[in-house]
């Protein structure tokens, strides 16, 4: 896997191991929770909607066992998060008419961290910061908010890049996995086993996703 998951466990792997990146990830986990429960709350304006929506996220099979595993696409799935939040973010200010630039280069710097931590987490990046930069367009002062947003993410980009070169000899960051074969056929067959195969399928483990 990429390096951002370990390079984002390595304190608390240097202060308490295994056991210590296990309680971390949980913690990182639980403030992904909490922000779920928001983002539903902000979209609905409705407790009992922001509860349901926790719980669909919180609760379900997925989301519990990345939540302590070493793995992606826990850490991934509360960074997405944070790009949701950008987005009502943005929404937001369109309809208040705010000035303030700061909060976006933390936005951008949270979407930055996605490739780092998987490659394919790279296409949740820029759809995401693609979506943003669309509704910063319709907000008071969106010039210096699309500079702050992006600062971040081109300079992780190029070093993104560059850690390929370094270590692949190439600037295709599909280079660790080029033994893995695929093909356009396999994609009924791969959406099949998505939500019906028996041991992964999304149907029989977390329905309500």
């Amino acid at each position: 896997h990429a390096p951002g998951v370990p390079a984002i466990v390595a304190p608390a792997f240097a202060i308490a191991g295994y056991h210590g990146v296990v309680v971390f990830l949980i913690l990182i986990a639980s403030a992904g929770s909490a922000l779920a429960w928001r983002l539903a709350w902000i979209v609905t304006g409705r407790k009992d909607a922001a509860w349901f929506g926790w719980a669909i996220v919180t609760l379900s099979t997925t989301e519990i066992f990345h939540s302590f595993t070493v793995y992606p696409d826990g850490v991934g799935g509360v960074i997405v998060l944070t790009g949701v939040w950008g987005l009502l973010r943005a929404q937001h200010e369109s309809e208040t008419g705010s000035e303030r630039v700061g909060p976006w280069s933390l936005h951008g710097a949270a979407l930055a961290t996605l490739p780092w931590i998987h490659t394919r987490f790279a296409i949740l990046a820029a759809g995401l910061g693609g979506l943003i930069l669309m509704r910063l367009s319709l907000t008071k002062n969106p010039a210096a908010k699309a500079v702050a947003f992006l600062v971040i993410p081109a300079i992780s980009a190029l070093c993104w890049v560059g850690f390929f070169i370094v270590v692949y000899g190439t600037p295709d960051p599909s280079v660790p996995y080029a033994n893995e074969v695929g093909a356009a056929s396999y994609i009924p067959g791969g959406l099949a086993g998505l939500f019906f195969d028996q041991r992964f399928g999304a149907l029989a483990y977390s329905p309500a996703l």
